[in-house]
């Protein structure tokens, strides 16, 4: 939880303070719905108590941390970013390749890509909701 609403989050949950969570889709779809176009700090706030005036009681809540599920984000977050780093060296060594590129590069990159390789595997076996 790395972002600013997932710490703010958790800062409910730890003090016991009720809140909504609300998420972005959430509010970009009812922005929409009031057909507010153009995105600023101030009309956000605006929008955001309009949104607050339709909960219901029960919809306020101090929000739980699921571990499983924090654990589990964070796994697909690393492996995203290890697919990311293969693709980008596997795009590079493409591009060396396609000049005749230095063997030394050549052989540092393949090395790379798969110890990348090997580190996504490394995710896929560790995932805890492996089918």
């Amino acid at each position: 939880m790395t972002n600013w609403g997932g710490i703010l989050k958790r800062f409910c949950a730890d003090k016991k303070i009720y809140a909504f969570i609300i998420n972005p889709r959430q509010s970009a779809n009812f922005a929409k719905a009031l057909d507010n176009r153009s995105k600023s700090d101030i009309i956000d706030a605006k929008m955001l108590y309009k949104f607050h005036v339709m909960l219901k009681e029960d919809d306020i809540a101090v929000p739980t941390i699921n571990k499983a599920q924090e654990e589990l984000s964070e796994m697909l977050t690393y492996y995203k970013f290890l697919q990311k780093q293969r693709v980008s060296f596997s795009n590079h060594l493409e591009a060396l390749s396609a000049k005749d590129g230095s063997l030394y590069i050549t052989k540092k990159l393949n090395k790379e890509i798969k110890q990348l390789r090997e580190q996504e595997e490394e995710m896929i076996s560790r995932c805890p909701l492996r089918v």
